[in-house]
C-alpha cells in the first residue's frame, strides 16, 4: 500500500512573467520612441535646429524659440541664417548681420533674407566708400557714383553718450554713421548701451 502522494506543483510561470515583462518593456520602448519622434518633428523648426543659409521668421511672444525655421519663399521669411558662432562670440563682424541671438549651442548671426554682405555697412573699414543717407547705407566701391562719404575711422563699442562728439577730432570728418542691431530681448545678446560700429566720415 502506498503511502501520501505529494500534492501537484502548479507549473512554473517564471517563463511567462519573463516574456510579459519583455513585453511591457518592448511596449514602452516604443511609446518613449514615438514620444521623442514627436518632440522631435514637432519642434524640428526650433531655433537650436538651424543651420546656415536656413531662412527664418520671427516668432514673436514664443517662449522656446523666438525664431523659427521656414522655406524661403515662406511668405513670413524674414531672415537668414548667415554664420555660426561660438556662444562666447559676438557677430559684429559678419558681413551682412542685423540681428544675433543665441541658441542652445551657438551665436546665429542672422541678416534680412535678402541682404548682400558685399554691400554690408557693419564690416565697413577705414578707406571703404558709402552711399550713405540719415536711416541706411551701404558700401560701394568707390569708383561708384553713389558713393558718396569715405571712411576716415572705424570705432567700436563707443557709448550712446559719446557718440555725438566720437569724431570731433578726426581730420576731414563732416559726418557720422552710426550702426546698431536691429533687436534686443531675453534671447538677443546684445545691448542698447553701446552703439556697435561708429563710422566717421569724410566727403570722397
Amino acid at each position: 500500500m502506498s503511502g501520501p502522494q505529494p500534492a501537484a506543483q502548479p507549473p512554473s510561470q517564471s517563463g511567462g512573467s519573463v516574456w510579459g515583462c519583455l513585453a511591457l518593456l518592448l511596449v514602452a520602448a516604443v511609446v518613449a520612441g514615438g514620444g521623442g519622434y514627436w518632440y522631435w518633428s514637432s519642434n524640428k523648426d526650433h531655433i537650436d535646429k538651424v543651420a546656415v543659409g536656413d531662412c527664418l521668421r520671427q516668432a514673436a511672444g514664443d517662449q522656446e524659440s523666438p525664431y523659427r525655421i521656414v522655406s524661403c519663399s515662406d511668405s513670413g521669411a524674414a531672415y537668414k541664417a548667415l554664420k555660426l558662432l561660438p556662444s562666447s562670440q559676438g557677430c559684429r563682424e559678419v558681413a551682412g548681420a542685423s540681428r544675433q541671438v543665441n541658441n542652445e549651442n551657438n551665436t546665429v548671426c542672422m541678416g534680412e533674407k535678402d541682404v548682400d554682405p558685399a554691400k554690408a555697412v557693419n564690416v565697413a573699414k577705414e578707406g571703404d566708400c558709402l552711399s550713405a543717407s540719415d536711416s541706411q547705407a551701404e558700401r560701394l566701391d568707390c569708383s561708384s557714383p553713389q558713393a558718396r562719404y569715405k571712411v576716415l575711422k572705424r570705432r567700436t563699442n563707443v557709448l550712446n553718450t559719446d557718440a555725438r562728439r566720437a569724431c570731433a577730432g578726426v581730420p576731414g570728418a563732416v559726418s557720422a554713421y552710426n550702426w546698431n542691431w536691429e533687436s534686443e530681448g531675453k534671447f538677443n545678446s546684445v545691448s542698447k548701451m553701446n552703439v556697435e560700429v561708429l563710422l566717421c566720415l569724410g566727403k570722397k
